[in-house]
């Protein structure tokens, strides 16, 4: 006699077996797998077999009593000592592994839902990171073509009233090949040795002939101003020539720190300290000769540079 019913918990099933005598086969054999038994086979013909028990099923409970934690020799003692009726209760494996899906499927959507909310919340933040740096760029444009635009009105106003061209024999083509030679390599030695930054590569360039420019000009008016000699010349602009190198010295320790329009202003203040060393301090202090341009050029540079980027 066999019985099969339903009860509460969906995902259980409730079997009762009764045997008719003392011969009567039920077939069912247990394993024991992680404190869990289940049933690891039914015998053909048996009467377990005409019930809804399977093989692989989890059994939870004989006639009331746990069997969590048993082995498969004591479950099998146990459904052998019950002489009455033998309920059985049981989970299905399949009922288990669709449950274990669902709960995959429901961790996998919310996995997909916290990445979907962790990129929105990143390209809303890159979004409004490239908005920020869209407007600092302008605005720093702005300053930077206002800082450009009336430094060469002033310098255009004082040349034209404050300074003369020299004599022409100063222009001679030893004095040009001079300057032509330190203009390639203000231009280029100086502006493709800044393209060791990957980042600043491309804008090196440009940027070392801007910044050479508007150092020369601030540096023919500066000097000319402490040495009162207000003469446009091949020396003279070959001096400025040199103000530029001790900029350029000074942008290598400053380059990928500085925006362009600290460096245009840093530019600016060069000339006029470079002056200051090199007229009144080095050359009119210590009377110093110095060859090369050791003290007014490279270490000036240098140490400026290091100094201006620490600040």
């Amino acid at each position: 006699i066999l019985k099969m019913s339903s009860i509460d918990n969906s995902d259980r099933k409730l079997i009762t077996l009764v045997k008719t005598d003392s011969t009567t086969r039920l077939g069912i054999s247990f394993s024991s797998v992680d404190g869990q038994v289940k049933v690891s086979g039914i015998a053909p013909k048996s009467l377990a077999s005409k019930t809804d028990l399977r093989e692989g099923d989890k059994v939870v409970t004989i006639n009331g009593k746990s069997v969590s934690g048993m082995d498969s020799k004591n479950t099998a003692a146990l459904l052998r000592s019950v002489s009455g009726p033998i309920e059985i209760i049981a989970e299905s494996e399949q009922e288990e592994e669709e449950a274990t899906k669902l709960n995959d499927v429901e961790e996998a959507n919310s996995s997909s839902f916290l990445l979907a909310m962790e990129k929105n919340t990143t390209s809303s933040t890159l979004f409004e990171e490239q908005e920020s740096f869209a407007s600092f760029a302008s605005t720093m444009s702005r300053a930077l073509g206002l800082v450009i635009s009336t430094l060469q009105v002033l310098v255009t106003i004082v040349l034209l009233f404050k300074f003369q061209y020299g004599n022409v024999e100063e222009y001679s083509t030893q004095k040009y090949i001079v300057f032509r030679d330190i203009m390639v390599m203000l231009l280029l030695g100086f502006g493709y040795l800044m393209t060791f930054l990957e980042k600043y590569g491309l804008g090196a360039v440009g940027f070392t002939m801007l910044l050479t420019a508007l150092n020369m000009e601030c540096n023919l008016i500066i000097e000319s101003l402490l040495t009162g000699t207000y003469s446009i010349s091949m020396d003279s602009i070959i001096n400025a020539e040199f103000s530029a190198a001790t900029l350029l010295i000074s942008f290598g320790a400053l380059i990928g720190r500085a925006t362009p329009l600290q460096m245009s202003l840093i530019a600016i203040a060069e000339s006029v300290f470079y002056a200051i060393n090199k007229v009144l301090i080095v050359f009119g202090m210590f009377q110093a000769e110095d060859v090369g341009g050791t003290l007014t050029i490279h270490m000036f540079g240098a140490f400026f540079g290091l100094a201006a980027s620490y600040a």
